[in-house]
């Protein structure tokens, strides 16, 4: 097992060495995304199956068996991810989802503003949350997959510096004939927040909107100039919404 510190600028490395001596902590001396931190632990691994999972993911033995389990079973699966719950409980919904359509993305992102259940394709609503089945994506936060399947597959897409990269790999996983499948039989908690906050920073909110275009972009050459226009503008609104957000919560937490 491998924890990669993607220059925390805290005492992570020291805390996983002397609480987890089996685990090998390797400290990066840069913070160049979440992509090229995951693929150096990947490298440096040799076992049958790769789990990315995030830090702030909470696993069980039992529910990796079970997985595992399923993978070894099912050679036509290429990427499994749970059921994944925050702190409370709730359903995360990023957990199971369909690839991003303009209409889709734009029904989610103001369901997300509006705090409304809009109806999202995205969401991949032909799979429930408890059942089993096959999607165009599951979360980054936990993906378990065969190192086999990535001779073909390849890598993450360091090209995305966070955000995208999970939608994009299981894009190709699909490309190469292998199933991506949620599985809502095992819950995993995704306390989320762990490496970007309860809202994004300017940083990482500008690599969400940035990764949301790249994913976007590289999907739609053939699409008409005016859709595409459309759509690009449509994400810088939301970038500029978003950002607002983030100020106002400064400035109340400064008031």
């Amino acid at each position: 097992m491998f924890v990669l510190d993607n220059n925390s600028g805290d005492d992570t490395i020291e805390r996983v060495s002397s609480s987890a001596p089996w685990i090998s902590a390797v400290s990066r001396t840069s913070n160049d995304g979440f992509a090229v931190a995951t693929n150096q632990g990947i490298r440096m691994g040799s076992g049958e199956f790769v789990l990315v999972l995030n830090p702030d993911t909470e696993v069980t033995a039992p529910m990796l068996r079970h997985l595992v389990q399923r993978m070894k079973s099912d050679p036509t699966i290429g990427v499994v991810g749970p059921r994944l719950v925050d702190a409370l409980g709730r359903f995360d919904h990023a957990a199971k989802r369909n690839s991003p359509g303009p209409a889709a993305a734009f029904r989610h992102l103001a369901g997300k503003i509006l705090n409304r259940d809009l109806g999202s394709d995205y969401l991949a609503p032909q799979v429930g949350e408890t059942e089993s089945g096959d999607v165009d994506a599951v979360n980054g936060a936990f993906m378990l997959m065969r190192r086999s399947d990535l001779a073909r597959v390849g890598l993450l897409d360091e090209s995305y510096w966070m955000y995208g990269e999970d939608l994009e790999w299981c894009r190709r996983f699909k490309a190469c004939g292998l199933r991506v499948v949620y599985d809502g039989s095992v819950t995993a908690i995704h306390h989320k927040g762990g490496s970007s906050g309860a809202v994004r920073s300017p940083r990482t909110n500008w690599h969400f909107h940035a990764s949301m275009w790249r994913y976007y972009n590289t999907e739609s050459q053939a699409e008409p100039t005016l859709r595409r226009v459309l759509v690009a503008s449509g994400i810088g609104a939301h970038w500029v919404l978003t950002s607002i957000k983030w100020l106002l919560h400064r400035l109340r937490g400064t008031a």
